[in-house]
Parts: C-alpha cells; sequence; structure tokens
C-alpha cells in the first residue's frame, strides 16, 4: 500500500496567452492550486532543444520521496579498498581549457540561436498570484515554459510545464548553403508565410552586407488571396574576401513586419600558395626588392628571412610546426 503525504507536494500553476508573438512581451502569472506558499523558478527554453533528449520539467518530489530500491540497509569497505590502488593515479592532473584555445581565429557562422531565459527563485505567499513580463527576442517555433518549485518549511515540491507556439501574422524563412566561395554566385530561396486573412500584398526585401552583392533586383512582391506560403528568390554574388557573410530578409504588408537574419560562411578552398625571391646581397651593398601581393584580398603576408647560408625556408618549416593541430610545445621546441 502507498502513502502519500499531500502536504508535500505542490501544485504551481501558469496563466498566460496559448500564442506568443516574436520581440513583444507577456504576461506570465504564477500561482498554487491550493494556495500554499512556495519558491519558485522560471525556465524558458525552445523547445526543439528540449525534444532531442526528451527533457521533462524536473520534479524534485519524485527524487526526495522516491521509493527505496532495497529496503536491507548494507554497508561495505569498498572505498576503503579501492583507495589503495589509487597512489600512482592521484598524481596524475589534468588541465582543461584546450578546447577554447584559437576560437577568435576560427569563428564560424552562427545559425541557431536558441532561446534559454532563466528567472529566479521568486518568493510566494499563501494565497498569492504572481505577474511576471517577459519580452521574447527575435525567434519563431515553440518554446515549452517551465515552472519548478518547493518549500523547505513542509518539504514539499512540484512543477508544472506548458508548451507554447510563437507566430507572427507574417513569417518569412530564406534557405542559404552552409559555405560559399569567393567570386561564386548563389540563389536564395525565400518563403513567406502569411498566417492570416488580412496578409494580401507582401513586400520582400534582402540586403546583403560583409562581402556579398545582390544580382538583380533587391525587392519583390507577392500577392496572397489566403492565407497561404509562397517563394521569391534572389540572386547573390560573393566578392573577392573571406569571413562571414550576413543576409537580411524583410518582409512588409501594412503594418505587420517580419525580419530573418541569417549567416554564411564565405572559405576559401584552395590551399595556401606560397611564392620566394631569392637575393643575394654582396658585402657593403643594398638592394630593392618589389613585393606584390596575390591571392585573395586580406589573406597575404609576407615574411624576410635573412641567412649567411643558403636558405632553407625556415619560416615555412616553423610556421607549419605551430600550425599543426597534433603537436605540443616539446616536439614544437
Amino acid at each position: 500500500i502507498e502513502v502519500i503525504d499531500k502536504n508535500t507536494i505542490l501544485t504551481p500553476k501558469l496563466a498566460m496567452p496559448d500564442v506568443l508573438r516574436p520581440e513583444q512581451s507577456f504576461a506570465l502569472k504564477v500561482s498554487e492550486q491550493s494556495g500554499k506558499a512556495m519558491t519558485y523558478t522560471i525556465a524558458i527554453v525552445d523547445e526543439g532543444l528540449l525534444d532531442l533528449t526528451r527533457f521533462k520539467a524536473p520534479n524534485a518530489w519524485n527524487s526526495f520521496y522516491v521509493r527505496e530500491a532495497l529496503g536491507v540497509k548494507t554497508w561495505d569497505i569498498y572505498d576503503d579498498v579501492i583507495g589503495a590502488y589509487g597512489g600512482k593515479v592521484n598524481q596524475i592532473f589534468s588541465i582543461g581549457g584546450d578546447q577554447d584555445l584559437g576560437g577568435g581565429k576560427a569563428k564560424k557562422a552562427n545559425r541557431f540561436k536558441p532561446v534559454v531565459i532563466y528567472l529566479g527563485p521568486f518568493k510566494l505567499g499563501k494565497g498569492e498570484t504572481k505577474t511576471h513580463k517577459i519580452k521574447l527576442p527575435k525567434y519563431i517555433g515553440s518554446l515549452k515554459i517551465m515552472i519548478v518549485a518547493g518549500d523547505a518549511t513542509t518539504s514539499a515540491y512540484g512543477s508544472v510545464e506548458k508548451a507554447t507556439p510563437v507566430r507572427s501574422p507574417l513569417m518569412v524563412l530564406a534557405s542559404l548553403p552552409r559555405k560559399i566561395s569567393p567570386s561564386e554566385k548563389v540563389t536564395i530561396p525565400v518563403t513567406v508565410f502569411a498566417m492570416e486573412k488580412n496578409i494580401k500584398n507582401v513586400t520582400v526585401q534582402i540586403v546583403a552586407k560583409n562581402g556579398l552583392k545582390v544580382i538583380g533586383s533587391a525587392v519583390q512582391k507577392l500577392a496572397f488571396a489566403q492565407p497561404d506560403e509562397k517563394m521569391a528568390y534572389f540572386n547573390l554574388a560573393v566578392g573577392a574576401i573571406t569571413g562571414i557573410g550576413k543576409v537580411q530578409i524583410v518582409a512588409t504588408s501594412g503594418s505587420a513586419k517580419s525580419v530573418y537574419d541569417v549567416e554564411i560562411d564565405m572559405t576559401n578552398p584552395n590551399p595556401v600558395t606560397n611564392t620566394f625571391t631569392d637575393v643575394i646581397l654582396e658585402p657593403n651593398s643594398t638592394k630593392t626588392i618589389s613585393w606584390k601581393t596575390f591571392g585573395v584580398a586580406e589573406s597575404n603576408k609576407a615574411k624576410l628571412e635573412i641567412s649567411s647560408m643558403p636558405t632553407i625556408n625556415l619560416n615555412g618549416r616553423l610556421q607549419y610546426l605551430i600550425q599543426y593541430p597534433h603537436g605540443c610545445v616539446e616536439q614544437t621546441t
């Protein structure tokens, strides 16, 4: 027979709109079903992230009042025995942080910017209802609102969760390749969603930055007779540079507006090319070396090597050792 003390169970309640709008504030009301006092936290997370691990709102009651797997108490000396063989292992230390090294030089386009909002803890008195004003960022999708509550004085715990869609009357989505190379041309398909009947005539505009250029018209018009989705296509050309390009799609219809920003990596797939100029300088003489850059702009480097013996390309060999990803300081030295 399972015996449960109802005084240890909290039943949080949340009241909020069934549909949320991006970049707008909404009111979230929190209360307890029986009017009990509690302390709680609020978590608002992208539902797609949570679905990757089938994450559910944690409920501390299930952990603190879980049924014991074994009703017989046992003791052992396992820790004392296993510790006797740890003398040599204890002197081995692992230094972390190497994963973040070099991150500033290897930045990549970030297309997925999830919504993760954590608020609290908040104190709720007996019979009270608290209202929180929360503003959402630029986001389209589905959010899960989770409230985890507890009361240390009565050892009571509980939680509640709710999935809420985030959408607007007019939405736009663009599809770009993950990477493009200098001097390439790409076609960008743009999908426009009209979610309400009052969305009739939509103007779609594309803005390219950081080395990207629009070919042809940067503005297109779409007409909707009813809630539907339609496509628009834009052409882009890549300049002779590398880095992170940025594209912004703006769709407007009357007072309704939707903006979609996307980043794209502009990388050069070709290997590094080197040219060498050997100059012999006689004693007490002067020479002028003419140097002209080649290849992709802003990727050029020059190094001067002076030696009293025939050159052995010391700069190139040293650079190879430094950039080799699987080496260590001892090997490089």
